[in-house]
């Protein structure tokens, strides 16, 4: 039972980050524009629905936490960028940003 869970947490991972693309057309442009839905096609908007969120308020969520001196939520980089890499930079910066505001 525990693997098979296991195998669909990976599954909705992987669906997940393919899905990641589309999901920032259809915030960019309406999901109106991308015409009929498949199934996966929904399910991959439906798995990336922080990750918009987040996007969205991306510059006022890192005023905010720079303003009040307060980190923002543990998954917000990686929702914000496309790749591991991108995360760790971004968040560097953030820190950084963050030591030079607390002087």
């Amino acid at each position: 039972m525990l693997r098979s869970v296991e195998s669909f947490s990976c599954l909705l991972r992987y669906s997940q980050k393919k899905s990641r693309v589309f999901a920032d057309f259809a915030d960019a442009y309406g999901a109106g524009f991308l015409g009929k839905l498949t199934y996966p096609q929904f399910v991959g908007l439906w798995l990336n629905r922080n990750r918009v969120l987040y996007r969205r308020a991306q510059s006022v969520v890192l005023g905010v936490a720079l303003a009040n001196r307060a980190d923002p939520p543990k998954d917000f980089f990686a929702e914000i960028t496309d790749n591991e890499q991108e995360e760790a930079v971004a968040a560097s910066r953030h820190r950084a940003a963050q030591r030079q505001a607390n002087g």
